[in-house]
């Protein structure tokens, strides 16, 4: 089973995430641009879920994250 994951939320099909996110990311691209993409599966996620971190952002900035997941 495709158990699609990504910063958006998670879509119902491969072809919406297909459709949704990678059609406006190379329909915005600027030639010889990038795209990178972080792929997790959920069975990942649900196993590695931290609701709390704290990070770094440059070094005078230090930042708690917090997540949730919505079901």
């Amino acid at each position: 089973m495709f158990d699609p994951g990504n910063s958006f939320g998670y879509f119902e099909t491969i072809n919406d995430d297909f459709t949704r996110v990678l059609k406006e990311a190379f329909r915005v691209l600027k030639p010889w641009n990038r795209v990178l993409i972080d792929v997790a599966t959920g069975k990942y996620l649900r196993k590695n879920f931290q609701s709390r971190s704290w990070e770094w952002i440059d070094k005078s900035l230090f930042v708690c994250r917090e997540r949730v997941v919505v079901a």
